[in-house]
């Protein structure tokens, strides 16, 4: 089995995987929705609205970056302050 979510309304829908590749009637909303595949890759109805959360080395690679990008913003004002 696997599942999808209507692009209009968030509903999920659960349908077998010969099913893939066609369009079917959302129960919720009547929206024609594609019955995609499975490609590993998550539709953005199945992430939710703010995505999906980094697992906890991610969360270290971010905050790294967002430190070092803060840093050469920094760098970059006192640069264009001096000269």
């Amino acid at each position: 089995m696997l599942t999808t979510g209507c692009t209009h309304c968030g509903h999920k829908l659960a349908y077998d995987e010969r099913h893939a590749g066609k369009t079917a009637k959302c129960p919720k909303c009547g929206e024609r929705v594609l019955l995609s595949g499975p490609t590993g890759v998550l539709s953005p109805a199945d992430v939710g609205e703010r995505g999906a959360a980094p697992t906890e080395d991610e969360g270290m690679h971010l905050k790294i970056l967002g430190i070092f990008c803060a840093a050469l913003l920094c760098l970059g004002l006192v640069v264009t302050l001096i000269y």
